[in-house]
């Protein structure tokens, strides 16, 4: 993110078909996205992406590089996350 900060979000909902690697989408008319917006997690159909299960977005919150690393690597860590209000 710009300033080089880590962010990290919770769905409050599972989109249905949401993994690791799975893409997904998003639409924004404010130019960046915010608490609330929605993804919709893409199926693919071997002919192209299709939409699947979708899920609004929770609360961001930042994280340092440790925490970050540890969930790219799906291990667990023992590092606080700090909780930020952003602006939407």
């Amino acid at each position: 993110m710009h300033g080089g900060n880590i962010y990290v979000n919770r769905l409050p909902h599972a989109a249905i078909g949401l993994d690791h690697n799975r893409p997904f989408m998003y639409r924004t008319s404010i130019g960046r996205i915010c608490a609330n917006d929605m993804i919709t997690v893409l199926e693919d159909r071997g002919f192209g992406f299709t939409a699947g299960g979708s899920s609004a977005l929770g609360k961001f919150e930042r994280i340092d590089q440790a925490r970050a690393d540890s969930l790219r690597s799906r291990e667990p860590a023992s590092v606080e996350i700090e909780p930020v209000e952003l602006e939407e």
